[in-house]
């Protein structure tokens, strides 16, 4: 309950409406299921009523039959009864003339009135912050980032659907993929991938994770590059590693063959600074000119990310989200004083959270902790996601990366070939992509090819 004014306006309050919800509450038995979802003690603004709420939210929590006589029994037990009015208070809500037909529209009626007045506080004490010296204006943003999202939590109350809706959708969906053969998602552009994924698919969260060097960002970057070239839609990057030059260099450097290395410093000699600059102008560029979108804030929580998020999707309307990478996600400061544990866990939970309110794909890039390198073989497992089990937990899909000519040319448990089909070849060009979890579907591991020179994944084929 918030009595805050400003100026001289009332607060937002519907008293006659609180009223009439409790009477109909303690009046007719069944009623309380069409409103215990939308309300809390808080929705109500006067002290009487959150009291009484609470009383009626106990019975039906035990549970127990709710009317005057167990409402008044249970506010006495609470100590309560006295305070609220006693006995007759409660007599004068029930001599009103209320019924459950519009029950659940006034529900909703009193929670806009709680919402505004919750707003009302949080304006009141950020106008406040804001002018006193010592406010730190960046947590005093986290903070309102954090409160803004519990207000926004209140709308969201969630919507059944009846099973005969979701069978008509799931036909539709099915009719919809037999109309169009080959992928129900958005393509990798790895073709053994996406015969096992079907493509990515909106509202999951697909964890891509690996140990340093064995091509993350190159993934992500490949993902991002055939998802604008499939779908003609933006791709949004967040970006939390590189800057976005270098992450462009990278892009530029598939694009046209020239290391990214050479790009970032600058050794081209005239002739290949001419051809560079035809092959990054328009058309030869595939629209990703116009369609990637980076994002490449260095700090970053969960909340201020979402909230990018949710601004990208209606600016640009993107088919695709990727993080880069989760780990490097500041905690909010509701997190900061716990452990890492917890920090990982509400990032992780965030960005499924994030994928399901958009229904796009999100691809979050992750770190793998060092047991990985204790190991003969370093094929990752999913024990091995860094500091939080979560992360398998929210995840639809868990893929992990690994490249054997890596460690071989580290000199730790690598291997220069290996054999495929009877034949021994180089794994200099050799990827195995392991899907460790799919959610909905099966568990493989794929091969691919990869080009170090510009950190390009590609289709793998023996010659």
């Amino acid at each position: 309950m918030s009595t805050v004014k400003i100026t001289d306006k009332t607060t937002p309050q519907a008293v006659d409406i609180e009223e009439a919800v409790l009477c109909a509450l303690m009046l007719e038995t069944n009623a309380i299921y069409s409103v215990y979802h939308i309300l809390t003690e808080d929705s109500f603004y006067k002290a009487e009523h959150c009291e009484i709420f609470k009383a009626i939210s106990i019975l039906h929590d035990r549970p127990s039959k709710i009317d005057i006589l167990t409402v008044t029994n249970q506010l006495r037990q609470n100590g309560k009864l006295d305070e609220i009015g006693g006995p007759s208070y409660i007599s004068h809500i029930t001599n009103r003339v209320a019924s459950a037909a519009n029950i659940e529209e006034h529900a909703f009626m009193i929670k806009q009135k709680e919402i505004a007045r919750k707003l009302i506080v949080i304006s009141t004490e950020t106008i406040t912050k804001s002018y006193d010296e010592r406010t730190d204006v960046l947590e005093m943003l986290d903070a309102l980032q954090t409160q803004l999202n519990g207000v926004v939590s209140l709308t969201t109350i969630g919507q059944e659907k009846v099973g005969s809706i979701v069978v008509k959708e799931l036909i539709n969906k099915i009719e919809k993929s037999m109309n169009n053969p080959g992928l129900a998602g958005i393509p990798s552009g790895l073709e053994q991938l996406d015969s096992v994924t079907k493509g990515w698919q909106n509202s999951d969260l697909i964890i891509t994770a690996a140990r340093p060097g064995q091509g993350k960002t190159a993934f992500a970057k490949k993902c991002a590059l055939e998802a604008i070239k499939s779908t003609g839609k933006p791709v949004v990057i967040f970006s939390l590693e590189m800057s976005a030059i270098q992450l462009m260099a990278r892009v530029v450097s598939e694009k046209t063959g020239y290391c990214s290395q050479t790009l970032l410093s600058a050794e081209l000699i005239k002739e290949d600074f001419d051809t560079l600059k035809a092959k990054t102008a328009g058309k030869n560029m595939d629209k990703i000119n116009e369609l990637l979108i980076i994002d490449d804030t260095a700090t970053i929580n969960i909340n201020q990310l979402k909230a990018k998020a949710k601004m990208y999707q209606n600016k640009y309307h993107p088919c695709l989200f990727i993080v880069d990478y989760l780990q490097l996600i500041s905690p909010t400061k509701a997190s900061r004083n716990t452990n890492r544990t917890d920090e990982v866990s509400e990032i992780s939970r965030g960005l499924k959270i994030l994928a399901k309110e958009l229904n796009v794909p999100v691809i979050a890039l992750s770190q793998l902790n060092r047991a990985v390198e204790l190991r003969q073989n370093k094929r990752p497992h999913l024990s091995d996601l860094r500091d939080s089990g979560a992360i398998e937990q929210d995840a639809d899909m868990v893929l992990f990366l690994y490249r054997p000519y890596y460690y071989h040319q580290q000199g730790v448990h690598g291997f220069d070939t290996i054999q495929m089909n009877g034949d021994e070849i180089s794994s200099e060009n050799y990827a195995e992509l392991i899907i460790a979890k799919h959610r909905n579907g099966p568990t493989k591991t794929i091969v691919a090819g990869f080009e170090s020179k510009t950190t390009k994944f590609f289709n793998f084929q023996l010659e």
